[in-house]
């Protein structure tokens, strides 16, 4: 058994264009962010998603962090190798993710799952995510909120 593989995303969907402030309850469990962290985020993301930091253009904000749980992969799927692609397109469909989520989900998943003859997948959706890192996000409009993490445990 190896450990576990996590890659969180938060992708952001106003209703207008608008600036966002997003930061975490705990950012000193943070260890990777894309873009850079620093005492958040503030973006500006229009109705399509597009993510603007005032340098870069980025689809999501990505982030690694310190676990707070130990896993215990009590649930989630056994996926063999020759079905990963499958398996990912029909649990990503079901989980709300829209195709260019899916795309770029499978085009970062597959090899990995490809590398081991069998693997327990888990999906963490925003509702769990939060609990252990809570996201802040400050604005003055709706919109949808889209956090996906997959854990894989060979």
């Amino acid at each position: 058994m190896h450990g576990s593989i996590d890659k969180p995303v938060l992708y952001l969907y106003p209703e207008e264009d608008i600036n966002v402030k997003v930061s975490f309850e705990k950012p000193e469990l943070l260890t990777t962010t894309y873009p850079k962290y620093n005492n958040g985020w503030n973006v500006f993301v229009d109705k399509s998603g597009n993510i603007n930091d005032g340098k870069n253009n980025y689809y999501a904000l990505y982030w690694e962090e310190q676990t707070t749980k130990s896993e215990s992969f009590n649930e989630g799927f056994y996926v063999e190798k020759d079905n990963a692609i499958e398996f990912l397109e029909e649990k990503l469909s079901i989980i709300g993710l829209n195709d260019r989520e899916r795309n770029e989900f499978i085009m970062y998943w597959l090899p990995i799952l490809e590398k081991n003859k069998k693997s327990l997948v888990y999906f963490e959706l925003t509702d769990e995510k939060q609990k252990a890192n809570e996201l802040i996000i400050e604005l003055k409009t709706r919109f949808i909120i889209k956090t996906y993490n997959a854990c894989k445990k060979s």
